[in-house]
């Protein structure tokens, strides 16, 4: 599995996650580490850290990634390709959750 900064990117953005404050650890750019939260009806139920950066992240931070995400394969796949909206998404998290 290979996924690019781009990528990552694109799924914070989708995800419509939220960017830590100076109280929760803000994000510092000389790390190269992106962080954000997902909020579903007011609570945090996820948060998602990652390397940034325009190369491709090695195959291990890319599987270690989808995995925070809860995701199979082709789950994130699906994800990163746009086909899995964030209200599916979600709903997903929910039923794996319960």
């Amino acid at each position: 599995m290979q996924i690019t900064a781009t990528d990552v990117d694109r799924v914070f953005a989708k995800l419509e996650l939220e960017e830590p404050g100076p109280d929760d650890g803000a994000v510092s750019t000389s790390t190269g580490r992106r962080r954000g939260y997902l909020r579903v009806d007011g609570l945090r139920v996820l948060v998602l850290t990652c390397d940034s950066g325009g190369e491709p992240l090695p195959g291990q931070t890319a599987d270690n990634f989808r995995r925070s995400m809860r995701l199979s394969p082709r789950e994130f796949d699906q994800f990163v390709e746009c086909t899995l909206s964030r209200e599916r998404y979600v709903s997903l998290l929910s039923r794996r959750s319960s």
